[in-house]
């Protein structure tokens, strides 16, 4: 199923590039999202939440990864908003950096003295 999900963000990617509207690009997208979103309601007799894949699974996660990409993309590109958007930049491009940062729980510890020092303790 992970194919699956690789397969639905290539999609994604392909109505980028055929669609040159904003509003071609969201009305596509929106249509997939909602229906990937309603097959896996449908599908709820199979587990949601498993350890493996399952359709529905799959289609409630991919159609909600695909309607709140809508909504970043909306925002973003339709009505210009880009400064809130910086820091989620920032992180795609350095995501080795973070990750790293994280496994050696360098980051958790900073994250630990940032918010000790502002409760007011040492």
């Amino acid at each position: 199923m992970a194919i699956v999900t690789c397969m639905i963000g290539l999609h994604f990617g392909h109505i980028i590039v055929h669609f040159k509207k904003h509003k071609d690009r969201i009305v596509s997208w929106m249509i997939l999202a909602s229906g990937l979103v309603v097959v896996g309601f449908h599908f709820c007799g199979m587990h949601i939440n498993k350890g493996l894949y399952s359709l529905s699974y799959t289609c409630i996660t991919v159609g909600a990864a695909a309607i709140l990409f809508v909504g970043i993309y909306v925002l973003v590109d339709v009505f210009g908003f880009r400064k809130p958007t910086l820091v989620f930049e920032w992180m795609g491009k350095h995501a080795m950096v973070i990750y790293i940062l994280a496994a050696c729980n360098v980051f958790p510890v900073l994250l630990t003295g940032f918010l000790l020092v502002g409760i007011g303790h040492s």
